[in-house]
């Protein structure tokens, strides 16, 4: 069983901390005015922030959800408006975001200049805050810049939200007017007056398209990749309409997913109504959006404003880590001045530890010098004390004789 000496005490402790009491504090003090001496001379780095809402309604189309699979779990949903975000962010974008806040420093066909994209694309941060809202937030040195940045990504990502989702009801639209040409062509036969039919409907789409491109081109350049798309599918229009015209047929239809063939002339009356119901409204929709200001699924909550003070560096952080750092480090210091120090227990706790009698306290020897010379004669032999006078050099002691 332990005694209780073997155990430290709280007065050791307070012995310890008495000890080494001025260390400590040097140490702490020095360690604290580091923290707060570096709150002011790292760089400050400012942040404005903005939320954007993305409503359920976005990833619906009106009237045709029947015949298109559509987003409905929450979860999907939130991840595919970060995609949406994240595809805003094009490397193109971030060239004339950099070049214009002078954010590079190499050239463009410098290796290094991907490296400086890739820094820039991490100063964006966008994280979902509520199952609709998404927050967007853009680092810079100063507030000005860091508000300017803010803004111009907010509305980007705003613009590329409105085109994905034109685009779409555009394509929807253009795949209803080809499956409408299709049952227009079961019901009366493929004939001169449902080919010239089908040339209009050609038209009509060929003009929607060209409609696309220019609203395109109004915002991007022409080597955008939604621009090019739509290019693309405007020669193949094009190419289907002059097949169609020499009287034969550019492409061969077909009917939507999930819509068979009508094998009488009712069901596909039935059917071509319903579609064109459709169309119709479609139709009505996608002039609406045409004009961004109509649109209700994307609002901006919280307008980026120019930040009153840096989010970094946290002064009041980083003195506190200093001074937490500075007391770590004086602990380990005195532990390490105890352990390096010699220990000299009073005679008290020496007889406790060792567990034997104390007979009291030797007084202090009235003359350490003395003391040291009788012992070395007594070592030698010489028990009566050191003689009167030294011995002669030849061994023997000489006196003066009388007379």
């Amino acid at each position: 069983m332990k005694r209780d000496d073997d155990l430290i005490q709280l007065h050791d402790i307070i012995a310890i901390f008495r000890r080494n009491f001025q260390k400590m504090f040097l140490v702490t003090a020095v360690c604290g005015g580091l923290g707060i001496g570096a709150g002011y001379v790292i760089p400050p780095r400012f942040k404005a922030t903005a939320v954007v809402n993305i409503q359920s309604s976005y990833f619906e189309t009106p009237m045709v959800n029947d015949l298109i699979a559509s987003v409905r779990d929450p979860g999907e949903q939130n991840a595919r408006r970060g995609s949406l975000l994240r595809l805003s962010l094009s490397q193109e974008f971030l060239t004339q975001l950099g070049e214009k806040h002078g954010l590079f420093e190499h050239p463009a066909d410098h290796p290094l200049r991907t490296v400086e994209l890739e820094e820039l694309l991490k100063r964006i941060e966008y994280f979902s805050v509520s199952p609709t809202n998404f927050q967007i937030s853009v680092g810079a040195g100063s507030a000005i810049k860091s508000y300017e940045m803010t803004k111009e990504v907010l509305e980007r990502m705003i613009s590329t939200l409105y085109e994905e989702r034109y685009s779409t009801l555009v394509r929807t639209q253009l795949a209803l007017k080809s499956n409408l040409r299709v049952l227009n062509n079961s019901i009366r036969g493929i004939t001169s007056p449902a080919a010239d039919q089908d040339v209009e409907g050609v038209r009509q789409q060929l003009q929607a398209v060209n409609t696309e491109i220019e609203i395109l081109q109004n915002r991007f350049s022409p080597q955008h990749p939604k621009v090019i798309q739509l290019k693309e599918q405007a020669e193949q229009l094009q190419a289907e309409m002059d097949g169609i015209q020499r009287g034969g047929r550019g492409r061969g239809a077909s009917m939507p997913r999930g819509i068979e063939t009508p094998t009488s002339e009712k069901s596909a009356k039935d059917l071509y109504d319903e579609l064109l119901r459709k169309l119709n409204f479609l139709n009505i929709v996608i002039e609406m959006e045409k004009d961004p200001a109509n649109v209700s699924y994307i609002t901006v909550v919280e307008k980026p404003v120019i930040p009153a003070k840096p989010f970094s560096p946290k002064k009041r952080v980083l003195a506190g880590l200093g001074l937490v750092g500075g007391v770590v480090l004086s602990l380990i210091l005195a532990v390490f001045f105890e352990l390096r120090r010699g220990t000299f227990a009073p005679p008290e706790v020496s007889s406790r530890n060792l567990d034997v009698a104390f007979l009291g306290v030797l007084p202090a020897l009235p003359d350490a010098a003395k003391m040291a010379g009788h012992l070395t004669y007594q070592a030698t032999g010489l028990l009566d004390g050191p003689p009167a006078h030294p011995p002669a050099p030849g061994g023997h002691s000489s006196k003066k004789k009388k007379g």
